[in-house]
């Protein structure tokens, strides 16, 4: 064999080889990226879907903690958590939310009427006696329903 048919096939061979290991790298490199790419968008997904949740829960626990008086920006955050929900792949947990919040009001109403009220001139009245024990035992009711639509929402969550 010719000296310069050696040179020429060792050249080809080696070029080949040489492109075939950069093609096989940049593929691994690429597979490796696309795969920490993915696991990154999983990890934001679910952040984001945990923000929107607390987000949703802090607004009914404000909510009880208020006993339903609420301000225009308790009603802008109410909507905006509903909306949030509502735009979560879970309709589910959207559904669960607005049955929570129809429990809580419901609740809210009835707790509101056991409460002292200002009367004429600053006079605070008092209501007792009348269907007193009818009252607490539907408002203990209505919290009951309450507490279990908002356990039957964390179950949800957090499938």
């Amino acid at each position: 064999m010719k000296p310069e048919l050696v040179a020429l096939v060792a050249a080809i061979v080696s070029g080949t080889l040489t492109l075939l290991g950069v093609w096989v790298s940049t593929l691994m490199a690429n597979r490796r990226e696309r795969i920490a790419f993915m696991r990154t968008l999983g990890r934001e997904r679910v952040d984001t879907l945990r923000s929107t949740f607390e987000h949703g829960l802090v607004v009914l626990e404000r909510h009880v903690r208020n006993v339903g008086m609420i301000s225009s920006s308790d009603v802008a955050d109410m909507q905006h958590a509903k909306a949030r929900l509502a735009l979560c792949d879970s309709p589910a947990v959207s559904q669960q939310f607005e049955t929570t919040a129809r429990a809580l009001d419901e609740w809210a109403a009835a707790a509101r009427q056991g409460t002292p009220w200002p009367g004429p001139n600053g006079v605070v009245a008092f209501v007792s006696g009348y269907r007193e024990a009818e009252h607490n035992e539907y408002e203990g009711q209505l919290w009951l329903e309450f507490s279990e639509q908002r356990g039957w929402l964390l179950q949800i969550m957090r499938a």
